[in-house]
């Protein structure tokens, strides 16, 4: 948005205000001053501001919305604007309302006749819109651009006399809005064609397409050289819609801006007569009047707001803000100096005086209490107390205010469910998935339907499964031809038990596979096979520290793979599934093959993990660990573990471990004996053992084993 200092000082008296002063204020509120640019027009400079306002903000996206505010923030003196704040919506109280409307909240259309067409502007107007970035057309296209800029209402302009041409010459004609057919064709007043989709709105003249909602207008209805007559439009349309539309098309106009942020429906009448006011000083000879109006209906907007001034010290901290008695930066006007000088202690008396410079009311007020009725410019922003106490703020200044912290009694921690989800997320995006999120209401219609449905919202019912909507996200990442995703999803998840109650679980879902990958350099890439799903799954697991145990289900899902499916336990209690997508799904459809889905009860696993015993930790010794490797010859009738049991029995404590690292056997040879590699560790949690120790302690072994084994240890 574009903001030229000229203009604004034919509403405001600036000469007191310095340029910076008015950068940096307006930055305090709310406002970013994106550049600040100097152009020349018939060597007249201008100051232009490239401002950038927040999505609520609509009310300043127009010269005259913006001069208030700038008029409110620094007190300065207000010219005479070229309007009245005024409800009316219609320029005559007798005209007939049509309701048939779509996707619009207003609708005024006015017929002006005896005009004579320009090409030539006046400089005046032409610097106004060129300093703004807005190209020369005609005169009456740029009196709407000029008006848009000065109010924030769009302006449509068509030929009256080529609308009752398509109509037949029919006096008796219908305006209204409705939604394109699909692939309807529109050719605009610049001869471009569109292939128009239903999300696409129109204005159409007994079913004749005129323009498409708030963009280019038909080559059938525009203006040009020998328009005599015109049909104005000013309208608001449904945000949401409009930008619906004009994504459908790709178009972005001047006004696109406007319609998108909502206009404010109680300035369409006033600016209507604006345009036609300007109108009048080029053809004195015209004469207007309304044909259609419509407004739809919508509830009470300006109920007051209850403000309670204790809230101004618990939320803006303002009581020591006010004992300070600095309002505003001291280098702003000498208007102020009054303002700052009369502010007492009070904080009732602070707010009065700050709610008449914003233009608020005060309705009725009560011991600390305020109802405010917010002007009709400001009630899309403005809707409840905290809004209020935020515009204070912005008025005096968030600068102004100390920060100040809570005091912080004891650290916090997080619990034991929050730690073993953290703990998924991470393995799961270590191992390359990317987390999805989706709602827990869904449609009835889904891929894995169950059998017993949940708590019905007509046509939605709450999840059973995590796993139709990741199949449903696969699916469309997918159908946009993109790769299959690797995915997994935290939610919850509604299932019913046998005594007709419905279960509230936390789960954890994930999808995997469908991507070709090579496990060595020298192999082709192939798919994830079942074995190798398998094993990433078990890394997953292994990871979070649950030793589960995998099973054939009793009861398999419509959408698993008959012999590729596995129930997941943990202590005994099932946990989940696992399984590889069932090939006849696939082909009908239309995925990928080799994909695998997994579904972990985390509700359940929690409850197990907090049963299981705790772990109970020994200190260790911070003495080294002496090695000693044995050579045995042993019988072929022996097997390891009664050899264990005998080395158990004859070495005492310093005995940390023992483990086999080799075992041979000449297969050639005829032979009663095989040759097995024993490491003994020794370590003592009291000393360093010495050597003495070492092979009093191995002596002892090695004669038990000849003795009772007949085993021979060679040297």
């Amino acid at each position: 948005m574009y903001i030229s200092l000229n203009w604004l000082r034919t509403y405001l008296n600036l000469e007191n205000l310095d340029i910076n002063v008015l950068k940096n204020r307006l930055i305090l509120s709310g406002f970013e001053i994106e550049e600040i640019l100097i152009k020349t027009y018939k060597n007249k400079k201008d100051i232009i501001f490239d401002v950038s306002t927040t999505a609520n903000r609509s009310d300043v996206l127009s010269l005259l919305g913006f001069a208030t505010e700038a008029s409110n923030l620094f007190s300065l003196e207000r010219k005479r604007f070229p309007y009245n704040y005024t409800n009316n919506y219609c320029l005559s109280p007798t005209t007939e309302i049509k309701t048939d409307f779509f996707g619009t909240i207003a609708y005024l259309g006015v017929v002006v006749e005896n005009i004579q067409y320009e090409t030539k502007s006046p400089i005046w107007l032409k610097s106004r819109l060129l300093n703004l970035n807005l190209t020369d057309i005609d005169l009456f296209s740029n009196l709407a651009n000029y008006t848009m800029l000065e109010w924030g209402q769009p302006i449509q302009l068509y030929d009256y006399e080529k609308i009752k041409t398509l109509t037949g010459n029919n006096s008796d004609f219908v305006i209204k809005t409705r939604f394109a057919k699909q692939n309807e064709n529109f050719i605009d007043s610049e001869n471009r064609s569109y292939s128009l989709s239903p999300l696409t709105l129109l204005v159409v003249v007994n079913d004749f397409p005129i323009s498409i909602a708030g963009g280019p207008v038909s080559m059938t209805a525009s203006i040009d050289k020998t328009t005599k007559s015109l049909f104005v439009e000013t309208a608001i349309f449904s945000p949401r819609v409009f930008r619906q539309s004009m994504k459908n098309v790709g178009i972005r106009t001047n006004s696109t801006l406007f319609y998108e942020r909502r206009v404010n429906e109680f300035l369409l009448n006033s600016s209507c007569k604006r345009f036609l006011n300007l109108l009048c000083l080029f053809n004195k000879d015209i004469k207007y009047k309304p044909l259609i109006t419509f407004l739809e209906k919508t509830q009470n907007k300006f109920e007051a707001i209850k403000l309670d001034c204790n809230n101004l010290k618990t939320v803006l901290g303002l009581e020591k803000f006010i004992r300070q008695q600095a309002v505003m930066p001291n280098q702003i006007s000498k208007n102020l100096s009054s303002l700052e000088q009369n502010i007492t202690k009070s904080t009732e008396s602070f707010v009065i005086k700050v709610i008449k410079k914003l233009d608020f009311q005060v309705y009725e007020k009560s011991k600390n209490i305020f109802f405010i009725k917010v002007p009709f410019t400001r009630y899309i922003d403005i809707e409840e107390e905290i809004d209020l106490l935020e515009e204070i703020g912005r008025f005096v200044g968030f600068n102004k205010f100390s920060t100040i912290f809570p005091k912080k009694s004891e650290f916090g921690k997080l619990s034991r469910s929050e730690n073993l989800k953290r703990k998924f997320r991470k393995s799961l995006l270590n191992l390359g998935f990317s987390e999805v999120f989706n709602y827990s209401l869904v449609p009835v219609k889904n891929f894995q339907k169950s059998a017993s449905s949940s708590s019905k919202v007509l046509d939605y019912e709450l999840r059973n499964t995590l796993l139709n909507q990741i199949l449903e996200n696969n699916y469309t990442n997918l159908k946009k031809g993109n790769l299959p995703i690797q995915a997994f999803e935290f939610g919850r998840i509604f299932v019913e038990n046998n005594k007709d109650f419905i279960l509230e679980y936390e789960a954890i879902g994930g999808i995997f596979g469908g991507l070709k990958w090579r496990s060595d350099w020298s192999l082709k890439s192939s798919n994830t096979d079942w074995f190798q799903a398998k094993g990433i799954f078990e890394i997953l697991l292994t990871k979070l520290s649950l030793r589960v145990n995998f099973s054939v289900p009793e009861l398999i899902p419509n959408i698993a793979h008959r012999k590729r499916v596995l129930t997941i336990k943990y202590e005994r209690k099932k946990i989940g599934n696992f399984f590889e997508i069932n090939p006849k799904f696939v082909n009908k459809n239309g995925f990928v093959k080799n994909v695998y889905l997994f579904e972990l009860n985390f509700t359940k696993i929690l409850k197990l993990i907090e049963k299981r015993k705790k772990t109970i930790y020994y200190p260790y010794s911070i003495y080294p660990v002496s090695k000693v490797d044995l050579s045995l010859i042993v019988p072929n009738n022996l097997n390891f573990m009664t050899i264990s049991k005998t080395i158990l029995s004859s070495a005492n404590n310093c005995l940390k471990s023992f483990e086999l690292f080799d075992i041979y056997k000449n297969l050639n040879v005829t032979s009663n004996t095989y040759n097995l590699g024993v490491t003994l560790k020794f370590q003592s949690k009291e000393g360093t053992l010495t050597r003495t120790e070492v092979e009093s302690v191995v002596l002892d072994i090695k004669s038990k084993l000849m003795k009772e084994l007949n085993i021979l240890v060679r040297d």
